[in-house]
């Protein structure tokens, strides 16, 4: 506020960089997560909560690589949808819908013989999601 007790205008958005930039960060924070063990000990939770599926057969690792990518590729649309679209509410849906989707592997997986490490997507996912909802927030609307 200034002294005449003005609103500041909110500052002019740059979506494709702050893209870039939330994506980057939420990939690093998961990478780190990962490296220090975390991310690997929420891994074997989840693999002996699919488990209990009790399902026939060995259950087989995914390989890493497709839960990287995904994660990847998932943070950076996930980063550029939330920033391109209007309004809180819509943007809550599509964070929302891509943690969905990704927490919905688990099962699927499990359907299929395959453990996920779900560690990695899903904190790129939150960390992105929640730094991209606070950047929206802070910057004016696109315009049309």
């Amino acid at each position: 506020m200034t002294k005449a007790g003005n609103h500041r205008r909110p500052p002019e958005p740059h979506p494709d960089a702050a893209t870039l930039a939330v994506s980057v960060m939420a990939v690093v924070v998961a990478v780190v997560l990962e490296v220090l063990g975390p991310g690997r000990r929420l891994d074997a939770w989840v693999a002996s909560l699919a488990d209990g599926f009790r399902l026939e057969g060995d259950a087989r690792w995914l390989h890493p690589g497709f839960a990287w990518g995904w994660g990847v590729a998932m943070t950076v649309g996930v980063c550029w949808a939330v920033l391109h679209v209007a309004g809180n509410w819509r943007r809550a849906v599509v964070a929302v819908t891509a943690l969905v989707v990704t927490l919905t592997w688990v099962p699927v997986l499990a359907l299929a013989g395959y453990r996920a490490g779900i560690a990695f997507p899903l904190v790129a996912l939150l960390w992105g999601c929640v730094g991209s909802m606070v950047y929206a927030a802070r910057h004016r609307e696109l315009d049309g």
